[in-house]
């Protein structure tokens, strides 16, 4: 069973029941499209807008390290080069790769950007993630720079693990001209002040070697999500948009949802053997629809599973409560009047009706209770799956006393 590209609901073919949407372009589109092929097919035409860029940056990367990096990272030891080289080589295909492979799951969540609130937990779109992924590669950087400098612990395990201290010998005396200062310490013969701006120049080729890796990695990572940018521009050209895009659309999947899940109560899910049962709706005098349902006695009084919370305490006290009693919910029709989107991109809205509790036996023109006037707030996902439902109970409006004079 396939799902609905629009609404995410399952079908099986052609209209979906629950948006109405036609099925048949997105069945096209994964037919048709180079990118949903499968294999290195797909993969290939993935890479294809940007010139394979992502595959090209590794090749890059080694040529210009074979011809400067002998001179260049010269005080670095060479496990530490060669952990870098792989980081490269291995991190920039996979990134490509995991791109393409969740290509769906970042295109809902760069639509889902248009609608939500970013500051309150909100996706972020592409082009942010982008400049964000290249400032925590500079803030990644210097923060190790500083940490291995500064700290005492953090120095000397750059001596023994990270430089390599012959290649570094060369290098001491010049250093420390530079540095002019007092508080010397031995090494091997040479006089050096050990000084924070000492370690830094000594660290400097690390520092480089940290901020390539970092800045090769986020061009990766930026040339691979403008890849999806480009597959998402194309695709949105060939299938419907998504449901939280169609204000329209989800606002009547949810209200549609809501009545069904209000007017016609299903089984509770503490007794899940007692079900809520419901007659045919029909209009009675009144103008108000009649709905039976069931309610069961606990041990501790009768449950109302089947009824909003508040529904318990216009149950009058005179009624004889066996294991079970019916009630006949009268409600007029919904009068939907309030809608906004919630920050994460979903949809709330606002829903009144008059509603009526009495026992079924007692006939439907009963005067056990008396109407009023509910209103509910539903609150869907950007989906359109209702994920609350909260009600209030508004009072009747009393009318004002007149006198005849």
């Amino acid at each position: 069973m396939a799902e609905c590209i629009v609404c995410k609901a399952d079908i099986t073919e052609g209209v979906c029941g629950r948006c109405h949407t036609d099925s048949a372009s997105w069945v096209e589109w994964r037919k048709n499209a180079p990118e949903e092929q499968e294999g290195w097919t797909g993969f290939k035409a993935f890479l294809e807008p940007l010139l394979y860029l992502p595959l090209q940056i590794p090749l890059l990367v080694l040529i210009t390290d074979f011809l400067v990096g002998p001179v260049v990272w010269s005080t670095i030891r060479p496990a530490v080069h060669l952990l870098a080289i792989l980081a490269v080589v291995l991190g920039c295909p996979l990134i490509a790769a995991a791109a393409y492979t969740d290509r769906q799951r970042l295109r809902e969540n760069e639509l889902l950007s248009q609608v939500q609130n970013v500051f309150r937990g909100g996706n972020l779109s592409i082009r942010a993630k982008i400049w964000m992924m290249v400032i925590l590669c500079l803030l990644f950087t210097s923060f190790i720079t500083m940490l291995l400098t500064q700290n005492d612990q953090g120095w000397q395990f750059t001596q023994h693990v990270l430089l390599d201290v012959s290649q570094t010998e060369e290098r001491l005396v010049g250093v420390a001209s530079a540095a002019g200062c007092k508080g010397a310490k031995h090494i091997k013969g040479e006089v050096v002040p050990d000084t924070f701006f000492v370690r830094v120049q000594l660290f400097m080729p690390l520092t480089l070697m940290m901020l390539c890796v970092s800045l090769v990695i986020s061009s990766a990572y930026a040339s691979s999500m403008l890849l999806v940018k480009a597959y998402i521009d194309r695709m949105d050209q060939a299938i419907p948009p998504p449901l939280f895009l169609q204000t329209e659309k989800l606002a009547d999947v949810v209200r549609r949802e809501a009545e069904h899940v209000l007017g016609r109560p299903g089984p509770s899910p503490s007794n899940p053997g007692h079900e809520a049962e419901q007659d045919s709706p029909a209009e009675n005098g009144n103008g108000l629809t009649r709905h039976v349902m069931v309610c069961v006695r606990g041990e501790n009084g009768l449950e109302r599973p089947a009824l909003p919370p508040d529904v318990s305490g216009m149950i009058p006290d005179d009624i004889n409560v066996t294991s079970q009693v019916q009630f006949v919910l009268q409600a007029s029709t919904w009068a939907w009047d309030e809608f906004w989107r919630t920050p994460n991109g979903g949809v709330a809205l606002k829903v009144a009706r008059q509603e009526k509790y009495q026992p079924a036996e007692a006939g439907p023109n009963a005067n056990h209770s008396t109407p009023c006037r509910a209103c509910y707030v539903v609150k869907a996902d950007p989906w359109g799956r209702i994920v609350a439902v909260e009600r209030e109970t508004l009072e009747p409006p009393k009318r004002p006393k007149t006198s005849l004079s």
